[in-house]
């Protein structure tokens, strides 16, 4: 534990170029590939050949799955494949919901999980979800290498 905050950690990070200019990169980026990957599953096959290079072809994988050069170990193979999917789905939908609660978390009470964790076995009685249901410590905007960002809580104030 180093003792920062996930949450303004970001802020201390000097960029060597505008932040806008770099989400529109990563923007334009993952569109192309996620559009690739969209048209694969639509029609099976037509994303394994490489636009530019032709004579780079990747095997013939399930469309939506990694696999080929993706699967160095073979992971993907055999019967654990579809338990595999399955824990993928599982991991991937409890990771966000544990993201998000530690965003409001955060947003509510300005501390990070180590932190919320120690304050609450501390004072299990009063330190609740409850004890700070309601509550923003969030400034409007912050500063981001010249960039204004509007940072809204993701619950409802009362």
């Amino acid at each position: 534990y180093t003792g920062k905050n996930f949450y303004p950690a970001p802020l201390e990070v000097a960029l060597p170029m505008n932040p806008a200019a770099l989400l529109a990169f990563q923007f334009v980026m993952m569109h192309w590939v996620e559009v690739r990957r969209w048209m694969d599953i639509r029609t099976p096959g037509s994303a394994n050949q490489d636009p530019i290079f032709k004579e780079q072809k990747l095997s013939t994988v399930d469309p939506g799955y990694p696999g080929g050069p993706f699967d160095p170990f073979g992971f993907g193979k055999g019967d654990g494949l579809e338990a595999a999917k399955g824990r993928e789905l599982y991991f991937g939908r409890l990771a966000m919901w544990v993201f998000m609660a530690e965003v409001i978390t955060y947003q509510a009470t300005g501390l990070g999980p180590v932190e919320a964790l120690n304050k609450h076995l501390a004072n299990p009685f009063s330190q609740t979800i409850f004890s700070n249901l309601g509550q923003c410590v969030l400034n409007d905007t912050v500063d981001f290498n010249g960039v204004a960002i509007s940072t809204p809580c993701l619950w409802p104030q009362l």
